[in-house]
């Protein structure tokens, strides 16, 4: 009974996320879970593709992610929040190709 009660009850400001006050997890770490969440989500990535995203990220400046889907297979993501910034996204990668980008907007 204590148990359940232990259950539903939960503290979302606790260092250990959605775990009840003072439980904690005996088997799995914090890292162990993190890193079994990022393998399902196609997220666990080697050290070199984990290079070449930072390496993205910083050339182009915003928030990049490489999703593996099948060997040798896959997506770079690359986030921007504002159309000024996609635009700016876009020249740098139309640059990067030799190619202009006028005329390219997002859709309204």
């Amino acid at each position: 009974a204590r148990a359940e009660a232990a259950a539903e009850k939960t503290n979302g400001d606790s260092p250990n996320g959605d775990l009840p006050d003072g439980d904690s997890p005996a088997t799995v770490s914090l890292d162990d879970a993190r890193k079994a969440k990022a393998k399902k989500a196609g997220r666990f990535l080697t050290p070199h593709v984990k290079e070449m995203e930072g390496r993205i990220r910083e050339r182009l400046g915003v928030k990049t992610e490489i999703r593996l889907t099948a060997k040798e297979k896959g997506r770079v993501v690359l986030s921007f929040g504002t159309a000024e910034e996609f635009e700016r996204l876009l020249a740098a990668l139309t640059e990067a190709a030799g190619e202009s980008a006028s005329g390219m907007k997002i859709a309204a």
